[in-house]
């Protein structure tokens, strides 16, 4: 696959060729666009493709961890208030819930400053799911320790519901990078493949099965098959639609679409 600067020359080239089998107005568009929206710094390949709600949806999920946060409030509070003694479990319990905050914060800060990175591991829910796990047991303890001091003995379900929460947290926290690349677009030398929806399936093209590649709209292309197919992609739905939108022109382009 040839880097984006000579992408961007190959491109400029076919458009000012007469064989070129793109609108003029096509190449005109993308060729001022293309210092706009390409980044020469981006690695060639998969691009990963992110909804525009992406940035929103991961403030909400951290903000969302304030639940988890209240819960651990909600366990401590007797031990400051001298109803509990303090114990080990208690002193784990009040260090994970200061790391909790600690790694809340820097989520935050993390989407402000590289809103479309995902770790490989998602640390918040980790410490999420030690938070319900340590309540989990802190909850059973105390109702075990009531029920050896003689109170009849009852089924609670809070404990379990705790320790299924948590497992699904550590669950999120070693797939939340696989989901959002779930979605993505992959252009390489024989053509490419696209999948735009978490459960769709992948959309795979040869550049040698197509006789043009035409623009639509803002963010969209049409890709014409040599056999009469027409088949319509639109990026409207991702953050910078209309660069993945030209980068597969790009690359349509240097593959001669259309040429025997």
């Amino acid at each position: 696959m040839l880097p984006s600067h000579k992408l961007e020359a190959a491109y400029r080239s076919s458009c000012l060729s007469k064989a070129s089998h793109f609108p003029n107005a096509a190449c005109a568009a993308v060729s001022r666009l293309w210092p706009m929206h390409i980044s020469t710094s981006e690695p060639e390949g998969k691009r990963t493709l992110f909804p525009r709600q992406h940035v929103r949806r991961q403030v909400g999920k951290a903000l969302g961890h304030l639940v988890p946060a209240g819960i651990l409030a909600l366990g401590v509070g007797p031990l400051f208030s001298g109803a509990e003694p303090f114990t080990l479990l208690a002193g784990v319990e009040v260090v994970v819930g200061l790391t909790y905050l600690v790694l809340m914060v820097r989520e935050l800060r993390h989407l402000r400053q590289h809103p479309l990175h995902q770790k490989p591991i998602a640390w918040l829910e980790l410490a999420a799911a030690a938070i319900l796990a340590l309540e989990s047991y802190h909850l059973w303890h105390r109702h075990h320790a009531t029920q050896v001091a003689g109170a009849p003995p009852r089924t609670h379900v809070l404990p379990w519901l705790y320790a299924l929460v948590a497992l699904l947290y550590v669950g999120l926290a070693f797939s939340l990078q696989w989901v959002t690349q779930r979605r993505y677009l992959h252009l390489h030398a024989e053509g490419l493949s696209l999948r735009t929806g978490l459960f769709s399936p992948v959309h795979r093209v040869r550049w040698a099965d197509l006789a043009a590649v035409e623009p639509v709209g803002p963010s969209g292309v049409r890709l014409r098959y040599r056999d009469g197919r027409e088949y319509d992609l639109d990026f409207a739905g991702f953050r910078q639609g209309a660069a993945h939108r030209d980068h597969l022109l790009a690359h349509a382009h240097t593959a001669r679409i259309g040429q025997a």
